[in-house]
């Protein structure tokens, strides 16, 4: 698949705090890594990542198409053709405590399960 002019809100980014403090802040940076062109970027706040991203993912789209003559790296959400079908397994266990919950709560399962998963 070729560039479909992709933005830079296409691409996937995770955000953690760094597990020590900044040696010269003494606070925990803020890691951003960019799925899709995997790479890492450090950030005071993420507050400031999230000004500052979009921006960036624009960068390496530029960078990649007219320096390096790439194609842009397709993003997560147009790998795949979501459905919305999920096999999973459960122990029967596990199984038996959703059943149980969805049940008391008086919705199915499958809503059960999508509001857990939803966060």
């Amino acid at each position: 698949m070729k560039n479909l002019n992709y933005q830079p809100d296409d691409y996937t980014w995770i955000m953690r705090h760094d597990v020590e403090p900044n040696p010269n802040t003494g606070k925990y940076d803020v890691i951003v890594k960019i799925l899709e062109f995997d790479v890492e970027f450090d950030f005071e706040s993420a507050a400031e990542a999230e000004i500052n991203i979009p921006s960036i993912i624009e960068g390496l789209m530029e960078t990649r198409v007219k320096r390096q003559k790439l194609p842009l790296p397709i993003p997560l959400k147009f790998q795949k053709n979501f459905t919305g079908r999920l096999t999973v397994r459960l122990s029967p266990e596990v199984h038996q405590k959703l059943y149980i919950e969805a049940m008391q709560t008086e919705i199915s399962l499958n809503q059960l399960i999508e509001k857990k998963l939803a966060g």
